[in-house]
């Protein structure tokens, strides 16, 4: 895409390919560990999180979509959520999602920590880790107990 040659283009927001539905920004953050960063974002409908990364935030790498709907409890569609950089020794980069009922909150970890994409996201076996009347997700810890708290 030659965004410089299109003046219908945004010069410094980015746009998913293939053109389509985008909502919200979710998650967006700052991977410590590979120096990257992340953009997550409701796309398409049913909704699913696209994924972009980038050095500058202003040129970005679209990636394969990070969330899409392979559970029961995300079937109609992931909504809004965050993403957070635990403080734990690998510094694990979770996104915390809610589903399109509202009623469960769910988390996902990247495949490879490995990666500095991290292209791959999973589900945690977990899941769903909070029941609610509610969306939007915000920041979350692990505890000790390795029991993840999610911040409202």
């Amino acid at each position: 895409r030659d965004f410089a040659a299109d003046n219908l283009m945004p010069g410094f927001h980015f746009v998913p390919w293939p053109y389509d539905w985008m909502n919200d920004p979710n998650g967006p953050m700052w991977d410590p560990v590979h120096e990257k960063y992340h953009l997550f974002y409701q796309y398409q409908t049913p909704r699913m999180w696209g994924h972009a990364v980038s050095d500058d935030l202003v040129n970005w790498q679209q990636l394969p979509m990070a969330a899409t709907r392979q559970q029961p409890y995300d079937e109609g569609g992931d909504f809004s959520g965050s993403g957070t950089i635990m403080d734990d020794a690998d510094q694990t980069p979770v996104l915390t999602l809610s589903s399109n009922t509202n009623s469960v909150v769910f988390l996902m970890v990247p495949e490879d920590r490995t990666d500095p994409y991290l292209t791959n996201w999973v589900y945690v076996e977990s899941n769903p880790v909070y029941y609610t009347d509610c969306r939007d997700p915000t920041e979350i810890i692990k505890t000790s107990e390795g029991k993840y708290r999610i911040f409202d």
